[in-house]
């Protein structure tokens, strides 16, 4: 028998009292987790992540108008400069007297500055979060801020889960940005630069990319999301106003984060992501014809003979059936190797 002090702390889940997952932006990111914005360079990263601090200082964030309960925000960067971050944050239309900035600490023996090292004075960035009741914390950019006891992969999990442990304990929402890796090959979840546990930390997780058919307009969409169902993505466009650049959302967009990754991948042909629309499209049993080839069109740019190519490569079944109370041979169907056909209304065997 084990002893009182090794014996493992057991809880009924009836006396945990429950908690409510809150989101914002949309749907795309959660409310007191770690979430990560994701980009190329130049993709209005740290614009949208001010745009949703600026919304947080005056109790409405953008596009939603979620309200805060604590308006303070906490910018964690080593890349602008106080000038840079006040003008973007004034542009964005924040409160000011809400937001405050941590650049620099004080260097070895008092001497000089040092830049913020994520790791390191993560324990001083949750005094400071706690003392200045802060309720969003923005982190602008992940690999500028990590050091170098963090370049190992143990140690950037370690670090990330730290970041999600203070925003849950401190009630703090926290939105990081990083890059994409130059290479765009594989699924979207895998797009992010650094070590897999850099994204295995957050909630959620975003990314941001150029519209394709509008290069004036940007979308954002949902790469990960671990609390409810992928929501819907965002079209935004950054604007000039008189006091500077600022977003505007712009509504729904049709848009995907693999679709986005799959156009930037110009390694990926359009016959391998139409193999990949068909098994997903197919995956729950009989599709129609025009119905498959017309998604196919309108919302992943694959083209008709493209699609039939991919149904020939994995051996898909086609056939008509009958429509009840019509004339004729009916309607082509598409369905996976070895469906079950029987089970369709209408179906026939000839």
């Amino acid at each position: 028998m084990s002893s009182r002090r090794t014996r493992p702390l057991v809880i009924k889940l009836a006396d945990v009292t429950p908690s409510t997952t809150e989101l914002f932006v949309g749907g795309h990111l959660v409310v007191h987790s770690l979430n990560l914005i994701e980009g190329l360079p130049g993709m209005a990263k740290t614009m949208l992540s001010y745009a949703i601090g600026a919304g947080h200082s005056t109790g409405s964030v953008p596009p939603d108008g979620h309200a805060p309960t604590r308006h303070g925000v906490l910018v964690l960067t080593n890349e602008d400069s106080l000038a840079v971050v006040q003008a973007r944050f004034a542009a964005a239309g924040a409160d000011l007297d809400n937001v405050m900035l941590m650049a620099e600490l004080p260097g070895p023996r008092g001497r000089g500055t040092r830049p913020l090292d994520l790791d390191r004075d993560q324990p001083l960035i949750a005094e400071v979060a706690e003392e200045h009741n802060v309720g969003l914390m923005l982190i602008d950019a992940l690999h500028t801020g990590m050091g170098t006891r963090t370049a190992s992969a143990p140690a950037v999990t370690k670090l990330m889960a730290g970041y999600r442990a203070m925003a849950e304990t401190l009630s703090v929402t926290i939105i990081a940005i990083r890059h994409l890796r130059k290479d765009s090959s594989g699924p979207a979840i895998l797009q992010g630069s650094g070590h897999l546990g850099t994204g295995g930390a957050a909630r959620a997780i975003v990314r941001i990319d150029r519209d394709p058919d509008d290069s004036d307009r940007l979308v954002l969409s949902s790469v990960k999301l671990n609390v409810a169902r992928p929501p819907v993505a965002l079209g935004f466009q950054v604007e000039e106003a008189a006091a500077g650049p600022r977003v505007q959302f712009l509504g729904p967009s049709k848009w995907t984060a693999e679709d986005l990754r799959a156009i930037r991948s110009p390694g990926t042909p359009k016959r391998d992501l139409a193999r990949a629309y068909l098994i997903d499209a197919l995956a729950n049993g009989p599709q129609l014809q025009q119905d498959l080839i017309d998604e196919a069109d309108q919302l992943h740019h694959i083209g008709q003979r493209t699609l039939e190519s991919a149904k020939a490569d994995l051996g898909i079944e086609h056939q008509q059936i009958p429509t009840p109370g019509k004339r004729g041979p009916g309607s082509s169907w598409w369905a996976m190797p070895g469906t079950d056909w029987d089970a369709l209304p209408g179906h026939r065997d000839d």
